[in-house]
């Protein structure tokens, strides 16, 4: 079994990616909303960011054990900033 790249698994889930030279962010765009939630990786400062519309919002909720922060700590991963 071939392991998917944190890219394809975000893709899989109807993200798009954009990326440049300081950032790396996944797009999804909610039609019933007419608005975009992206998820983001500030690659000068390590950070990532997550946003629903123009608000930033928290998407690291322990409690549910969100699918999405498996693919935000792969991501991390890939980039290795889970090395440092």
């Amino acid at each position: 079994m071939v392991q998917m790249t944190t890219q394809e698994m975000f893709e899989e889930l109807g993200f798009v990616m954009i990326k440049n030279e300081t950032a790396i962010e996944y797009d999804l765009f909610i039609d019933e909303l007419e608005t975009v939630f992206a998820i983001g990786f500030d690659l000068r400062t390590k950070t990532m960011y997550a946003v629903f519309g123009d608000k930033p919002i928290n998407i690291d909720v322990p409690l549910l054990k969100n699918p999405l922060m498996k693919l935000v700590e792969q991501q991390k991963k890939e980039l290795g900033w889970l090395d440092e």
